[in-house]
């Protein structure tokens, strides 16, 4: 078994345009007499990889801790075009996403679509996708990984009524 995490740093993954910087707060430090190290985090809930709530575009929708994990966990497939059908499908970034293929990829049976981009597209992209019931993971790393087949494993962090959630993404390879 061979594991790819294809996350993103949340310090090293640029903001979306007017989002706040991350930033970490140290409450506690040993050096200091501290029993404890103990630090807080402030950032946008949509930095680096992260996954998207119905609620981050449609005002009573489902948030992240109501979002079924089968969605975030299971066999998936990274490509460089959106025309394949499979249940979890992870888009390199030339892959671009519009309205249209909320529905054209709903057909295929695909429930979960993955970008390395900070964002799936404009509103109106979002709101096909999150309408139809996709999970939506946004800010992947593609980089090291061949287009293929993978077990992706990226639960969002439960973040009770949250409109998003970093995750941690990673793809196992068995051999």
């Amino acid at each position: 078994m061979i594991l790819h995490d294809i996350s993103r740093g949340i310090f090293k993954a640029p903001p979306y345009p007017g989002d706040p910087e991350p930033r970490i707060m140290p409450l506690s430090r040993i050096s200091e007499g501290a029993d404890c190290n103990l630090s807080a985090l402030s950032a946008c809930l949509h930095a680096a990889t992260h996954a998207d709530a119905p609620l981050h575009f449609i005002e009573g929708a489902a948030a992240i801790d109501e979002l079924p994990l089968e969605h975030f966990i299971g066999p998936c497939l990274v490509a460089s075009s959106s025309a394949v059908p499979f249940p979890r499908l992870l888009l390199r970034a030339e892959a671009a996403l519009v309205p249209e293929d909320a529905d054209r990829l709903w057909v295929m049976g695909v429930r979960a679509v993955g970008v390395e981009s900070q964002s799936i597209g404009d509103a109106e992209t979002h709101l096909a996708f999150l309408k139809k019931g996709f999970a939506v993971l946004e800010g992947l790393d593609l980089s090291k990984v061949p287009d293929g087949e993978y077990f992706l494993c990226a639960p969002p962090v439960l973040i009770e009524g949250s409109d998003g959630a970093f995750a941690r993404a990673v793809l196992i390879e068995w051999r």
